[in-house]
């Protein structure tokens, strides 16, 4: 009976993040270990580097200011403050942010991907799928 044709097909693709697979590939590509990311010191290249992991934190992970806050021993607002600087320089055209924006990207592109599929056939039988891939191409926020 399996061999009738589907009712309907329902598919989904979604983003398999890990938020520290994004830091440490930002850090790695800074080249600043977690620990000083981490720290309470505020020289430009580890708050740029910071600025960014929180950027695509709050992207690809859906993550909300006071939880990276918390993650980076830092309030919220500072937090909000980083993002914006990214948000903005991307939105001017800055080729300092646009520059290091498509680095990353290329870096991160290669995260997994999952394909979930949902398949009734006319007795109602319902089968769910789901496939992992990895790909490499520029994300599309």
């Amino acid at each position: 009976m399996d061999n009738q044709p589907s009712k309907w097909v329902a598919v989904g693709l979604y983003r398999v993040t890990s938020p520290d697979l994004i830091k440490k590939r930002i850090g790695n590509y800074f080249g600043i270990s977690n620990d000083r990311l981490l720290s309470k010191r505020r020289t430009p290249d580890l708050v740029l580097a910071r600025h960014f992991i929180w950027y695509f934190l709050r992207i690809l992970c859906k993550k909300n200011v006071k939880t990276i806050g918390d993650e980076y021993n830092r309030d919220h607002s500072t937090v909000v403050h980083g993002l914006r600087r990214i948000k903005e320089g991307l939105e001017v055209g800055d080729d300092f942010y646009s520059n290091h924006y498509q680095e990353i990207n290329r870096m991160l592109g290669d995260l997994t991907w999952s394909v979930r599929t949902t398949t009734q056939n006319n007795n109602d039988n319902k089968k769910e799928y789901e496939s992992n891939y990895t790909i490499n191409e520029n994300l599309r926020l």
